[in-house]
């Protein structure tokens, strides 16, 4: 069984064709989060969770929610990561994955890390277009590796942690979400249709539409799906956005089987 949590569609693709490769089912969690409810699972095949990586580890609501759940049969647990335009380190989760699994009660299998075209447009311009090209071609290649070594039943290859970073990030995760993640700074400019699909997309249903406009809620976790989603470009956050492009997966993927 595969459970993924994924804004802007990169952790779905992992997800989706690691589900192909292995026959597996899928299961999107931020059904789950927007009913505020955990799972109770039963699977007689190891278990994979596919999460991006926020702030050096998983998002804290995928985390909250494994924690939550029961997973009942198979005492495995493997994980694929995607880190945003990260060739090398910006990823603790190998140091902390252990420890969640133990809290399980499960095995850890392993964290195969995967570089994908960065997504997060609140603070970064995003990449030109042959890097992302180049990214998503070297991601299919290491989801055929983890999927043939899954299928054996193998570790995946370990992840080197940068100690720096361990010690730097680690006592600042819960300030960060605190501080930092945050949704005050999101508004729609004269562009916006009031179509609504930012709240649909939305996997914490934190954005509700009044008057044909969306309002943040409070419950906000940059996932980045509602600004990178809008069809007309017309979510900005803060200042910093108006200049910069837009990120789904399926828009690169489109152009890759064009060219």
């Amino acid at each position: 069984m595969i459970f993924y949590f994924s804004g802007t569609g990169n952790t779905r693709y992992c997800a989706e064709t690691l589900g192909k490769m292995l026959g597996d089912e899928l299961v999107d969690v931020s059904v789950y989060m927007r009913q505020k409810k955990a799972g109770h699972f039963h699977s007689s095949r190891p278990w994979i969770f596919c999460s991006p990586i926020y702030i050096g580890y998983l998002p804290k609501i995928f985390a909250k929610f494994i924690r939550a759940s029961t997973f009942e049969g198979d005492p495995r647990f493997y994980f694929i990561i995607t880190l945003g335009g990260n060739e090398k380190g910006g990823s603790i989760a190998p140091k902390l994955l252990p420890g969640l699994c133990r809290l399980k009660g499960k095995h850890y299998m392993g964290a195969g890390h995967i570089t994908m075209p960065r997504n997060l447009i609140l603070f970064f311009n995003l990449q030109d277009e042959a890097e992302i090209q180049q990214q998503l071609q070297k991601a299919d290649s290491l989801l055929a590796q983890y999927g043939k070594l899954i299928q054996k039943e193998q570790t995946l290859p370990v992840f080197p942690v940068n100690t720096l970073e361990y010690i730097m990030i680690l006592p600042i995760l819960n300030a960060y979400y605190k501080h930092f993640v945050r949704d005050e700074k999101f508004t729609v400019d004269e562009t916006c249709i009031g179509c609504g699909l930012c709240a649909r997309v939305c996997p914490l249903g934190n954005i509700t539409m009044e008057g044909r406009k969306p309002r943040w809620n409070g419950n906000c976790t940059h996932c980045t799906a509602c600004i990178n989603r809008c069809p007309k470009a017309a979510i900005q956050y803060g200042r910093g956005t108006r200049k910069r492009g837009r990120y789904t997966l399926e828009k690169y993927r489109a152009a890759m089987k064009k060219s």
